[in-house]
């Protein structure tokens, strides 16, 4: 999730919106995001579009199960 946090911080510095920005990512075992959700003050606004972009390109270490989920939050703040 360090990976992201540069592009997640881009997208604070473009709408300059604060708050808390929580993830609900679904990932299959070879790494790659099956699909994301946003939730919290974000979603349906133009900073949450800019994170959802971010979210979906994310990549993870490959892992033995078939798919994990997990909860992320991002604060977005300076």
């Amino acid at each position: 999730m360090n990976a992201l946090r540069p592009q997640v911080y881009a997208c604070f510095e473009k709408f300059k919106v604060p708050g808390l920005a929580q993830f609900d990512f679904v990932v299959a075992g070879n790494g790659t995001v099956n699909s994301v959700r946003l939730s919290g003050a974000f979603f349906g606004t133009p900073t949450g579009a800019c994170l959802l972009d971010v979210a979906k390109n994310a990549h993870f270490t490959r892992f033995g199960r078939e798919r994990q989920q997990f909860v992320y939050p991002f604060f977005l703040r300076q």
